[in-house]
């Protein structure tokens, strides 16, 4: 990789990586915080000793649906953090769109998609670089 395009990845790469990180951590909190509401949900239901299909219902309708949402979000991190971490190294180009476009969806990245839009949209634009593109294909 020449110095033009390491100088062109590196700092896009690292806040996609920095923004990953940090709604991967977010949404580790929100997952412990839906996981500790459902359990207690679930251990109320089984106190009144009710079928299991009344307790898997009650841990989808209280806090289950947010650890659901939080370990969808926790995989969206991980690709984004990934994403970066390929854009630094200039491999894997479709790992770095997927981590882009990720951290542009608000579904994915919640209140971070927020800084993500514009993070993303740069990262697409250091992508189309001809000499970007070019050091993605060697």
């Amino acid at each position: 990789m020449n110095e033009y395009v390491q100088a062109k990845v590196q700092t896009p790469g690292m806040v996609l990586a920095a923004l990953g990180a940090l709604m991967l951590l977010l949404q580790c909190v929100a997952g412990l915080a839906g996981a500790a509401g459902a359990v207690s949900g679930v251990m109320a239901q089984m106190a009144a000793e009710v079928d299991v299909g009344t307790i898997i219902a009650t841990f989808f309708q209280g806090s289950g649906t947010a650890v659901v949402f939080a370990l969808f979000g926790m995989l969206s991190g991980a690709i984004i953090v990934l994403g970066g971490l390929r854009l630094r190294s200039a491999k894997s180009a479709s790992l770095v769109y997927a981590g882009a476009i990720l951290a542009m969806l608000p579904c994915c990245s919640s209140w971070c998609c927020v800084a993500g839009l514009p993070v993303g949209i740069w990262v697409i634009m250091t992508m189309r670089d001809e000499q970007v593109r070019e050091a993605f294909a060697a």
